[in-house]
């Protein structure tokens, strides 16, 4: 392993040990967690309460698999769809909002 790999796995587990945590603040409310950095525990993230999961992957040029945290789920598409049909309808009511 070089030094490169050290440092990167190093990050890793730190970012994967539960001691980093990422919240979603605006002015319109509290802080939501969006990622808590655990597996398990009572706090939940805004994604895992809206039955998001996935992972990270990293590769290299050739689209070979360096590095993976997580667990990259597969799609699903009725999710996908769901998920892409509300954000068109959002966008929609925004144009019309903005246009009209």
């Amino acid at each position: 392993m070089s030094v490169f790999d050290d440092i990167t796995q190093g990050l890793v587990d730190y970012a994967t040990s539960g001691k980093v945590k990422a919240y979603a603040k605006t002015n319109l409310g509290p802080a939501i967690p969006v990622y808590t950095g655990s597996t398990g525990g009572d706090e939940t993230g805004l994604l895992s309460a809206l039955g998001v999961r996935g992972g990270i992957i990293v590769t290299d040029a050739d689209g070979k698999t360096l590095y993976t945290i997580g667990d990259p789920a597969p799609t699903d598409p009725v999710r996908s769809l769901v998920f892409w049909l509300l954000l068109a309808v959002v966008a929609v009511l925004l144009l019309r909002g903005l246009l009209g």
